[in-house]
């Protein structure tokens, strides 16, 4: 039975037609990460609020913990993806411009 906090989160978000086809720019590549990254950070954020990480019983849920550290380390590793996508942007504006000025 599908969980009814992440169907009603679901079914508030807009609807997207397709994904757009893949691309050979860093832009839409880090755009791309970005967006994957504030899904990874929605995700975390819902898995925390609504996981029960301790039974009734006192337990810890091995499980809920797992599930919870997995998304954490998703969604930092997107914002690292990011912050390397940007650094690439950034050393390929560079090097174009020093192209530039040396062919001047």
């Amino acid at each position: 039975m599908p969980n009814t906090h992440v169907r009603a989160a679901a079914e508030g978000m807009p609807k997207v037609n397709r994904l757009s086809p893949p691309s050979d720019s860093l832009d839409d590549l880090q755009g791309d990460i970005g967006n994957l990254h504030q899904l990874l950070s929605v995700m975390c954020q819902l898995v925390n609020e609504h996981q029960e990480f301790v039974r009734p019983d006192g337990s810890r849920n091995a499980f809920a913990d797992e599930i919870c550290a997995l998304a954490a380390i998703s969604r930092d590793l997107a914002e690292r993806l990011n912050e390397a996508a940007e650094a690439c942007v950034d050393k390929a504006l560079a090097d174009a411009k020093a192209r530039k000025t040396a062919s001047s």
